[in-house]
């Protein structure tokens, strides 16, 4: 399956490089963190995983991961749904009504 990126998700990916390497040229200074010490550092790399983890899950859910996810539950469910009816655990109707329940959940 092939995705194409969004205009925002390469502005995304453009901003997230762009705070790592300006965070990275703080750390690669002879001294550290340059001017930032302390509790500020702390903030800074704080931040900077926390844009991290933000922008990753906000690229997954720009390029369709999470529906991908969404649609192997449901596929998984009509299939537990499809064995239940098999084994005379539903009858026609209970199938059909579950069915579009499940169909019908977007």
């Amino acid at each position: 399956m092939t995705h194409r990126l969004k205009l925002p998700a390469i502005i995304g990916l453009v901003a997230l490089s762009a705070l790592f390497l300006a965070l990275l040229g703080g750390v690669l200074e002879p001294r550290g963190f340059g001017r930032l010490a302390g509790p500020a550092a702390v903030l800074m790399i704080a931040a900077f995983w926390a844009a991290v983890i933000a922008g990753g899950l906000w690229l997954a859910s720009q390029l369709g991961l999470f529906a991908a996810l969404h649609e192997a539950s449901k596929d998984k469910a009509i299939s537990t749904l499809r064995q239940r009816y098999a084994n005379g655990e539903i009858n026609r109707a209970e199938y059909f009504q579950i069915k579009q329940d499940l169909e019908a959940d977007n």
